[in-house]
């Protein structure tokens, strides 16, 4: 089971916006989302632009050894979820899959560092898909 989400809290403004009805038009986490790919950048993980998800949340794209990883960033209530999956492509996957695990794997520890050095963030658990649900 590879543990690829990331809850914890951020203590960070909420950025969130809603109109004037009391909907969400611009969710949570661009602020949180921004640091992290600014601090993973100097990890060796850099990204692209952060762009919004929908209402979901906050996305972007960070690469690593020419492997890219899309980064999705929710928030639930104090909450924060970081989703972490592998884009290699179709060529990397099927002849160097035990690379991409791999390097999978920096990249989820190179947020762990990030997340744990930095003392805005708190509470930082690494979770599978299949506990989300519990």
């Amino acid at each position: 089971m590879i543990r690829d989400c990331v809850a914890f809290k951020a203590g960070f403004p909420d950025d969130a916006q809603w109109d004037g009805r009391g909907r969400l038009i611009v969710p949570r986490g661009k602020t949180i989302l921004n640091s992290l790919a600014g601090a993973l950048a100097k990890k060796g993980c850099p990204g692209d632009q952060v762009r919004q998800h929908g209402a979901q949340g906050w996305g972007m794209e960070i690469n690593r050894e020419g492997i890219g990883f899309g980064c999705l960033l929710q928030s639930k209530e104090s909450l924060m979820l970081l989703a972490v999956t592998p884009r290699p492509s179709l060529l990397v996957k099927l002849f160097q899959g035990k690379r991409v695990s791999r390097v999978h794997g920096e990249v989820l520890e190179a947020i762990g560092k990030v997340l744990g050095g930095d003392t805005r963030f708190s509470e930082v658990r690494f979770l599978a898909r299949e506990e989300l649900g519990s």
